[in-house]
């Protein structure tokens, strides 16, 4: 049985993809930039750096975004904590025994490759349900919220 409170973190994978397609987006943008700048006008080559510079500054919001993201498992139940953007988040909390249902999906050879799945939780409580994305051993931490929902039940 896992030690609580545990506090289960998005997949450094996925911030990895999110570096790489910004860092490619940007390096593509800037490159055709500098690539192109013989026939085109200084406004013209200053509008493809900036788009570039705001590509790898978006990147690097969507990456802290991605992180920022948790669920913390308690000894009282669970708390997501979901941010939409830099300056907006939510949190959602369930009690374990008001958990109906624990699913883990994984789909995706790179998702298969690093065991990297998403997991979601069906309530029986008026709050939304929860679910993360990108979290690493995905079934080992659906195996845990199982265990405490069932622990939770018998008590009852």
């Amino acid at each position: 049985m896992q030690t609580l409170p545990v506090t289960i973190r998005r997949s450094l994978i996925g911030l990895i993809g999110i570096f790489i397609g910004g860092l490619l987006t940007a390096s593509l943008i800037i490159g055709l930039a500098l690539y192109t700048a013989p026939q085109m006008s200084q406004q013209a080559i200053f509008l493809f750096l900036a788009i570039g510079i705001v590509t790898i500054v978006v990147t690097l919001i969507a990456m802290v975004v991605y992180d920022s993201s948790t669920i913390t498992l308690t000894t009282n139940g669970i708390e997501l904590t979901s941010f939409m953007s830099l300056f907006f988040s939510t949190t959602t909390t369930c009690e374990w025994a008001d958990i109906e249902e624990v699913s883990v999906r994984s789909s995706g050879i790179i998702r298969r490759l690093f065991g990297v799945g998403d997991l979601f939780v069906q309530t029986a409580s008026a709050r939304p349900n929860l679910s993360l994305t990108w979290i690493p051993r995905s079934e080992y931490w659906g195996d845990v919220i199982r265990e405490q929902a069932a622990v939770a039940e018998a008590a009852n």
